[in-house]
């Protein structure tokens, strides 16, 4: 699936997606309007994220909406969530969104902080704190290159961290 944010111009029918079968070597989903009003100016770095147990994508972010995410349920639906958290952003080089492979919601990394969105229902957020929180060294995405995955094999997510040229850090991060 691809989430096509650059046609967007702040009216009704902003935000493409569009979805490819690599089995039939076909694309069977094209649709315009499934991010309403998402902003205008020059857009990048926005993302699409899939749950296979929720059986739904959360998508948007990016330097023209960084605070702002839709769900896209299975009947083709959408449903703009609340608001990224103030002081966080969603998008490559703000706040990595992240699948969590155990409970079907999604997980932030942005501004040196873990959030969970459960996109269910309206959808709510909820800070992770304690043992629900990345060691320190993953980094803050937009300071220290950081990407992340979701390993649903083994119910963990990785952060994989570059902070220079040299190095790097693997670390798996178990949602508990």
């Amino acid at each position: 699936m691809i989430f096509n944010s650059g046609n967007a111009v702040g009216g009704p029918n902003d935000g493409q997606i569009l979805a490819y079968n690599p089995l039939t070597n076909t694309w069977f989903y094209n649709q315009v309007g499934k991010a309403p009003n998402y902003g205008s100016g020059s857009t990048y770095s926005s993302l699409i994220e899939y749950s296979s147990i929720k059986n739904m994508a959360v998508y948007g972010g990016g330097n023209v909406a960084s605070n702002r995410l839709w769900r896209l349920s299975s009947d083709g639906s959408v449903l703009a969530m609340p608001n990224v958290p103030a002081g966080k952003a969603v998008g490559v080089n703000q706040g990595l969104l992240v699948d969590e492979p155990v409970t079907g919601n999604f997980l932030l990394l942005s501004a040196g902080e873990l959030w969970e969105l459960n996109p269910s229902g309206s959808g709510t957020w909820t800070q992770q704190t304690g043992t629900r929180t990345p060691p320190s060294g993953v980094g803050i995405p937009g300071v220290t290159w950081v990407i992340a995955i979701s390993i649903s094999d083994y119910g963990v997510v990785a952060f994989i961290s570059q902070p220079s040229s040299t190095g790097g850090t693997f670390y798996l991060y178990k949602h508990q």
